[in-house]
């Protein structure tokens, strides 16, 4: 019982953080339409930012804050100078650039604060709690507060009038135009929000979890999972974050940990195949009524 309630907890946790990821994908993907692959950097930005600043005698809350403006400050200057000029262009190419800037914060990280994975103290210090039979740290607890704070506040932004207005610009941009939205506008505050969220889950998961700039792409990728398994919306990305978290742990606990990123990854290739399966199907669907449409009627009796 406690072992099974100690992987429960630790899925939950994982599942805590892949939600907060998956937040990111899918407010940038409402926003803007592209793939956000800097996810994963701007979560290590947090830790190692924040690492390096209080190492240098800086009070924790400062340094959060600077960390976490330096992440908007970052994806502010690459939404102006390269993002905006792929943003009218195909959805490849888009994708394309955010994995190239991934890769190159990435390198920047590495050169910045070096290769070494760093950690951050725990927000909230004591004992652990016990929690039917297992082992649970305070700064779990601060995990999973803070996430579900974050989710109820981007669910309500998303159903206020900046939702609407976020819906409507990536919908239909030249129509928000038309009632006076400004589509690049909600889409740079989506894309800082983003980035900003980002490093702000990394400060959450640095006390939990060591983290190098090279576990950014791992991150970014579980994010993206979530996002897809949850179709892009901030609820669905939330449980299916917290599914796959809980998978993961099962599937480490009770099989082999070497199994556990197979297991995320097999999910998401189930989805894109069953999304594909479901787009052929709709292709199907519409090929067959043009068909019956064009087919020409006889208007001369049949004979034997």
């Amino acid at each position: 019982m406690a072992e099974t309630a100690q992987f429960l907890i630790t899925g939950v946790i994982a599942g805590a953080a892949y939600a907060l990821l998956s937040l990111t994908w899918a407010l940038v993907r409402k926003v803007s339409g592209q793939l956000f692959f800097v996810s994963g950097c701007m979560v290590v930005l947090g830790v190692l930012g924040t690492n390096a600043l209080t190492e240098r005698g800086w009070p924790m809350a400062p340094a959060v804050v600077v960390v976490v403006a330096s992440a908007g400050a970052v994806t502010l200057a690459a939404d102006v100078l390269i993002l905006r000029r792929v943003a009218r262009q195909t959805e490849l190419s888009g994708t394309l650039v955010m994995l190239a800037l991934a890769f190159a914060m990435e390198e920047l990280l590495s050169l910045g604060f070096g290769p070494e994975p760093r950690q951050l103290a725990p927000a909230v210090a004591g004992p652990p709690v016990s929690f039917l039979g297992a082992s649970l740290q305070r700064q779990q607890l601060v995990i999973v507060a803070a996430t579900a704070v974050l989710i109820t506040a981007l669910v309500l932004a998303g159903r206020s009038r900046w939702g609407k207005a976020m819906r409507a610009c990536a919908e239909n941009p030249t129509g928000a135009m038309l009632v006076g939205i400004h589509p690049t506008a909600v889409r740079t505050i989506g894309l800082i929000i983003a980035a900003a969220l980002g490093a702000l889950s990394g400060v959450l998961l640095g006390p939990v979890a060591a983290m190098a700039p090279a576990s950014g792409f791992l991150l970014s990728l579980k994010g993206f999972i979530a996002a897809a398994l949850g179709g892009w919306g901030f609820l669905g990305a939330t449980v299916a974050g917290l599914f796959l978290g809980l998978t993961e742990s099962l599937t480490a606990g009770y099989i082999s940990s070497d199994l556990k990123d197979v297991v995320s990854l097999a999910l998401l290739l189930l989805v894109l195949l069953g999304k594909d399966s479901i787009r052929l199907r709709r292709v199907g669907r519409v090929r067959i009524s043009d068909d019956r449409r064009e087919a020409p009627v006889s208007t001369h009796p049949a004979t034997d």
